[in-house]
């Protein structure tokens, strides 16, 4: 039965869907000073899953997936397991269309998450995110103040903070507004880091890998916050320079990496950002086997692709142009005089910002192309397409063949697709 389970999943891993969460109470009108929601607060409110919370002693922590899968799909097995185990309370956020939209939209439903957790649970929020789920959250924390007075850390996993050199320019075809944003040189990625880096009473620690396929370069760390600036709330985290021999990649790393989850559980369960002095590491710690897989939590893997594959394709219209600034972006004190997009260049009528209409879903937004973005090296993001592919088909392959590996290992009555969270001391070193 697990085989067949193994194989539905491999056969439906490209799929995309849609998790329903349920769970929708009241938090009051947004605050002034936050940028008005483009989505119906319900639509965001149904993206959020949250434990009850139980646990005052320690902040809730919001998963934030990375592109191309969804909550649940991306957390449950792994870090959602690990932070019920050492004693906090977990919620799940989805973004649309498995992370290929607007990041401006995708913002909208990590602030919502934050703002409903930090007044439906009466403290702060810790944040860990992966991927585009380290990067985009930034947008919110940026343009919400609320969101900056709510969070306590960010923990950012692989993060593309500036950016990844493997996308560039656009193809003929078009692609994904996500993509566009990713490039080191668009406007999402400009504005998002002028100024400060870092605003709010936030610990931010950023954790990458010299091994990561797609959020290049690593020399300088494009990952990095606020890189040479000395800033005690941020700390930015080399896993080589922590232990040498450690071999995590784009996936592993926002995933199953012991090394990455040891650094993680440090920001969260202290004062400050990861100190790697306080965590003590030594040949012991880097010698610690670098994956954590449950076997029961391998099987629930497999049982969410199979509920999300029900939702069907995600429903992601290619642009040919980065999306525009929402108008909250444009003209603001930090975009002042900073070229393309300031206060001085004429923004795109009323489809800057995409309206909601009566259902709450956002319209897409193409604008015209220029000339000097079409002409940028479009072979560099005919590239990155496949890379990404290949990077997460990759990925799943090796998590199959460990989780399979693991399973034939174990007793017969060991088997057990039924049972609850096993008790697992992510300190044992025997994995």
């Amino acid at each position: 039965m697990l085989r067949h389970r193994v194989a539905t999943f491999a056969s439906i891993v490209v799929a995309a869907g849609v998790t329903l969460l349920a769970g929708t109470p009241d938090v009051g009108a947004q605050a002034s000073p936050d940028p008005t929601y483009s989505v119906a607060t319900e639509t965001l409110d149904a993206a959020l899953d949250c434990d009850a919370f139980t646990h005052p002693d320690k902040e809730p922590v919001l998963l934030v997936h990375g592109t191309f899968t969804s909550g649940h799909e991306q957390w449950d097995w792994n870090y959602g397991v690990l932070l019920r185990e050492t004693g906090h309370d977990v919620c799940v956020v989805t973004y649309p269309d498995r992370g290929l939209g607007d990041q401006q939209t995708s913002a909208e439903y990590i602030a919502r998450a934050v703002q409903r957790i930090h007044a439906e649970s009466g403290r702060k929020v810790d944040m860990v995110g992966h991927s585009q789920g380290a990067s985009m959250p930034r947008w919110a924390v940026k343009w919400w103040p609320s969101v900056q007075e709510a969070l306590d850390d960010f923990v950012l996993l692989a993060g593309p903070v500036h950016g990844t050199s493997l996308v560039s320019g656009a193809l003929p075809t078009g692609m994904p507004p996500a993509f566009f944003q990713f490039d080191p040189s668009s406007e999402f990625v400009r504005v998002l880091n002028e100024g400060d880096e870092t605003p709010g009473a936030v610990d931010y620690t950023s954790i990458y890998t010299r091994y990561d396929e797609l959020v290049q370069p690593v020399d300088p760390p494009t990952a990095a916050l606020d890189p040479g600036l000395d800033n005690p709330k941020v700390a930015n985290i080399l896993l080589q320079d922590v232990c040498p021999g450690n071999v995590s990649d784009h996936v592993t790393i926002g995933t199953i990496d012991r090394l990455t989850q040891i650094l993680t559980l440090d920001a969260l369960d202290n004062d400050g950002p990861t100190d790697v002095g306080r965590v003590g590491v030594d040949p012991l710690l880097c010698a610690l086997e670098g994956l954590y897989v449950v076997p029961d939590t391998f099987v629930n893997l497999v049982d969410q692709f199979e509920r999300s594959a029900a939702g069907g394709l995600p429903g992601v219209e290619l642009v040919t142009e980065e999306p525009a600034l929402r108008d909250y972006a444009v003209g603001s004190p930090d975009t002042d005089d900073a070229g393309p997009g300031d206060a001085d260049t004429p923004t795109a009528p009323d489809t800057a910002v995409p309206s909601t209409a009566d259902t709450g879903a956002p319209v897409a937004v193409v604008t015209p192309s220029t000339a000097s973005r079409s002409e940028r090296t479009l072979a560099a993001t005919g590239r990155a397409i496949p890379i990404l592919a290949a990077g997460v088909a990759i990925g799943v392959a090796l998590l199959l063949r460990m989780g399979r590996s693991r399973l034939d290992d174990l007793p017969p009555d060991d088997r057990r697709s039924d049972a609850g969270s096993p008790d697992v001391d992510p300190s044992d070193t025997d994995g």
